[in-house]
C-alpha cells in the first residue's frame, strides 16, 4: 500500500466536490435551455410564486420550479434505476443527443447562404478569443506574457489532453462503467466507442456553435440579434424557438433533457459509492 487512509480521504473528498459540481451544471442547463424556449403556465407561476419567500428573484421562479422538479425526478431515477439505468439510459440518451444535433445541423446548411463555405468563412470570429499566440521565449518574461493570453491552442490541447485521461482513467463517473462489464476486452471496447463518441459529439457541438452564429449574423445583416448579445449562453434555445414548430421543439428539448438526466445519472450513481466505500465503510466498522 503506497498511500494510508489520509490520502484516500482527501482524494475522495476533492472528487466528490467536483462531482458535486457536475451535478448542479447536469440540472442547471437543461433547465435553463428550457426556460429559453418556453412561457411560465400560469398554474406553476402561482404556485412557484412561494419561492419569493425563500428570498429567489420572481423572475427566477420558473427556473427553480424546474430545477427543483427535474432534480427531484432524475434522483428518483437514479435510485430505482441503479447502474444499468445509468449504462442503458446513456446509450438511448446517445442516440437521441445525435438525431437532435443533426436535425439542427441540417436545417442550418439548408438555409444558410453558401452552406458549409459559410460555416467555414466564420470559424476565425467565433474563434477570437483563442488568439494567435506571439513566438514563444524560454525566459522568465516570455513566460509571464505567456501566460497572461485568457486561451491559446496549446493551453486548450493540454487541458483537453489531461482532461481526457482524468475522466477515461480515475474518474468513477466513467470507471464504474467499465467496471460493469463482463471482461476487460468488453471494457476495451466500451472505452474506445466512448472516446470516438465524445470526440465526434464534441466535433458536432463545435460545428453547431460556429454555424449558429454564422446564422445569425447573416440573419442579421452582419450583426447578432440584440437577444443574442446580451444572453450568448442561450443562442440554443433561441434557434430552437425561432426556427422549429412546437412539436419538434419540444423533442429537441427532451434531447438537452436527456443529456441532463445522463449526466446526473451517471455523476450521483459514482457519489453514492464512493461515500459509502470511501467514508461509510471506511469509517463504520462492520
Amino acid at each position: 500500500k503506497r498511500f494510508d487512509s489520509r490520502v484516500r480521504i482527501l482524494t475522495a473528498g476533492v472528487f466528490m466536490s467536483a462531482t458535486a459540481l457536475v451535478i448542479g451544471i447536469s440540472i442547471y442547463v437543461p433547465c435553463l435551455a428550457v426556460v429559453g424556449v418556453t412561457d411560465t403556465d400560469p398554474q406553476i407561476a402561482r404556485f412557484a410564486d412561494f419561492l419569493t419567500n425563500w428570498g429567489f428573484p420572481k423572475e427566477d421562479t420558473w427556473l427553480v420550479f424546474l430545477i427543483i422538479t427535474f432534480g427531484t425526478l432524475a434522483t428518483l431515477y437514479t435510485a430505482l434505476t441503479g447502474m444499468r439505468g445509468v449504462i442503458w439510459g446513456g446509450v438511448m440518451m446517445s442516440f437521441i443527443l445525435f438525431a437532435a444535433l443533426a436535425s439542427q445541423i441540417f436545417y442550418l446548411l439548408t438555409n444558410l447562404d453558401g452552406g458549409l463555405a459559410t460555416v467555414w468563412r466564420n470559424t476565425r470570429e467565433v474563434g477570437i478569443y483563442v488568439k494567435d499566440t506571439p513566438p514563444f521565449e524560454f525566459s522568465l518574461q516570455g513566460i509571464r506574457e505567456y501566460v497572461k493570453i485568457p486561451y491559446t491552442y496549446l493551453g486548450l490541447l493540454i487541458i483537453g489532453v489531461l482532461g481526457g485521461v482524468n475522466t477515461y482513467s480515475c474518474n468513477q463517473t466513467i470507471v464504474q462503467r467499465f467496471g460493469s462489464t463482463q471482461s476487460v476486452r468488453d471494457a476495451q471496447r466500451g472505452f474506445f466507442m466512448s472516446v470516438v463518441g465524445s470526440i465526434f459529439s464534441m466535433l458536432l457541438l463545435v460545428f453547431l456553435g460556429v454555424g449558429l452564429y454564422a446564422f445569425y449574423v447573416q440573419q442579421g445583416g452582419g450583426t447578432l440579434p440584440q437577444a443574442l448579445q446580451e444572453n450568448p449562453d442561450k443562442v440554443v434555445p433561441y434557434f430552437i424557438a425561432d426556427v422549429f414548430p412546437n412539436g419538434f421543439a419540444g423533442l429537441i428539448i427532451a434531447a438537452v433533457l436527456s443529456l441532463g438526466l445522463g449526466g446526473f445519472s451517471g455523476a450521483l450513481n459514482s457519489l453514492s459509492a464512493v461515500t459509502m466505500v470511501d467514508f461509510i465503510n471506511h469509517v463504520v466498522p462492520r
